[in-house]
């Protein structure tokens, strides 16, 4: 196809931002389906968690089904109170005690998915609404004995019952408050207090005294009504096929909580959407998480013999080839020139992009996608900097491109250490190990003094609840050698995907894809080959022309 005439680029073109938040102008245009959104729109496939690194393109994906789809309710932690519940000193003094809070955390989520349906299902937008849909819902479950507990619970809440998520949410977390009080015989101003002060130190029968007393407003929870109501939401109320619902829980990575907490609420999430994704066969609670924090809710609210294979057979993972993501590439590509020019002719990434760049003789969008972890977020920021370098031209010449891509991976890795901040809060030091060094080298040339000098950087610093940090405390203090400390931040850093690893000869590299890779510690050794993403490269000052190592 030659070249597009008379077009120039200018100062601000982009092929829209980065962020699928800020993307309303090419989001939708642009959308390509990986297969992801069928899978989703499919009711009977009970994976609803949808899972990814940041800018793999979990809320595109959530934002493309609510535009596609008729029945679609969307929730957000920021809009529905969670941060009120999350910050109940009370709630929090009986967690320190560890009282089990979460069937009320399930009960709640329930409640407001139960409540979110029935709205949609009977279209209440007004009070005028409200007594006849309840007396719908009434005659409805009075024609099965088994729907008779449901009633019950209806009928307790009344017109309570249509209140919005948000004021539910701070009614049920005011109602344990007071339950929890009355049965420890405290006001909640005193259980506040204790929640507050750190300093109170309670007696071994003060403490068990509470404990019972919380243990047993819990087990009064109505899950079973809760229960019984979704049962008879699949059997009297959402049982045509051809009418879907769908309630989508996005920005669950966002900080709207104190981790501790957070965690248990979004455990209690996944619990609550399998259920319903089980119970009910024309509904479909769907919710996206990134991979890491997926991971870490796992590990925080399980016991060490937890087997967690369950729970990651509900994920969607989102995950693209190369294929993929040169179609959003050429689609983006081709909007903006639409955009611009008015041409119904379409532009790909060929017409533009260098034929043949760098010592390998690449295509411009090979070398791209070389330089990506295979993110939509990856291709889109790096072709805006390419547009901004070729601002007054017609093509992104090979020398625009490589200007691009210094500005392109610093920040990428600012990004990726962002990302990783919770495990990793000091990740972009680390990788200060990696600068100036082969693409490709053997763990084992890491100098112990490289690893002093990072240790007397990092050892004053606060460890965050951060892996480096710790592990760097225990190679000070001689818990661990240098060998353990060299296959450590090697972990660290493949988990990222700053580096992948080549444990002998005869295996291939491995890169940290999709969910979380693991590299077992003990086939990291000093003779573990290293090899650093290219996306780095010019931000870590790695020379390609000895990017290669001969094991």
């Amino acid at each position: 196809m030659p070249r597009p005439k008379r077009i120039c680029f200018e100062k601000y073109d982009t092929i829209g931002n980065p962020s699928a938040e800020s993307d309303a102008d090419f989001l939708s245009a642009c959308f390509v389906d990986n297969g992801s959104l069928d899978r989703l729109r499919n009711c009977g496939d009970h994976r609803g968690i949808v899972v990814g690194r940041t800018g793999a393109g979990k809320t595109a994906l959530l934002r493309q089904l609510a535009e596609t789809e008729e029945r679609v309710i969307v929730l957000e932690p920021h809009d529905i109170a969670l941060k009120h519940l999350a910050d109940s000193t009370v709630i929090r003094f009986y967690e320190s005690l560890g009282v089990n809070m979460d069937l009320f955390y399930q009960a709640l989520w329930r409640h407001v998915f139960l409540v979110e349906l029935i709205k949609m299902r009977f279209g209440v937008d007004g009070e005028a609404a409200k007594p006849t849909v309840m007396e719908q819902l009434k005659l409805k479950f009075l024609r099965k004995s088994q729907h008779l507990q449901a009633l019950e619970y209806l009928n307790e809440f009344g017109s309570g019952f249509w209140k919005t998520t948000e004021e539910r949410i701070k009614e049920a977390t005011r109602k344990v408050e007071t339950d929890l009080s009355v049965m420890a015989g405290a006001s909640i101003g005193d259980l506040a207090a204790l929640g507050f002060d750190r300093s109170v130190r309670l007696t071994e029968e003060q403490k068990r005294e509470f404990t019972a007393h919380g243990k047993e407003v819990v087990e009064r929870l109505q899950l079973s009504q809760l229960t019984l109501l979704m049962d008879a939401l699949d059997e009297e109320l959402l049982t045509d096929p051809e009418k879907r619902y769908f309630i989508v829980v996005d920005r669950l990575d966002e900080n709207w909580a104190d981790d501790p907490v957070r965690y248990k609420l979004i455990r209690a999430l996944i619990e609550t959407m399998r259920h319903l994704n089980t119970k009910v066969r024309y509904a479909k609670a769907i919710l996206a998480l990134r991979t890491d924090l997926f991971d870490r809710v796992l590990r925080a609210t399980t016991d060490s013999g937890f087997q967690d294979e369950k729970y990651r057979n509900l994920c969607l993972e989102v995950r693209w080839n190369r294929q993929e993501l040169t179609e959003l590439l050429d689609k983006r590509v081709s909007e903006l020139i639409r955009k611009r020019y008015a041409r119904r002719q379409a532009v790909t990434h060929a017409d533009v992009l260098p034929q043949r760049i760098g010592q390998a003789k690449e295509s411009g969008m090979d070398y791209i996608l070389d330089r990506t972890l295979m993110r939509p977020r990856d291709v889109i920021t790096f072709f805006n900097l390419c547009l901004r370098h070729a601002e007054g031209e017609a093509i992104i010449r090979p020398e625009r491109l490589l200007a691009a891509e210094g500005q392109y991976s610093q920040e990428r890795l600012h990004s990726v250490a962002d990302e990783w901040s919770v495990h990793c809060p000091h990740l972009e030091i680390v990788c200060e190990l990696l600068q100036k060094r082969r693409a490709s080298f053997k763990l084992g040339e890491i100098a112990e003094s490289d690893l002093d000098a990072l240790c007397l950087k990092l050892i004053d610093e606060p460890a965050l609840g951060g892996d480096d940090v710790r592990i760097l405390r225990e190679y000070y203090q001689k818990q661990i050698n240098a060998d353990s400390l060299r296959s450590g931040i090697a972990q660290m850093l493949f988990r990222a995907g700053v580096l992948g690893l080549k444990a002998s000869s005869y295996t291939e590299t491995q890169w940290s894809e999709g969910m979380i890779a693991q590299v077992p510690t003990l086939s990291i050794d000093n003779n573990t080959t290293v090899e650093v993403h290219k996306m780095f490269w010019r931000a870590l000052g790695i020379n390609p022309e000895v990017a290669t190592h001969s094991p």
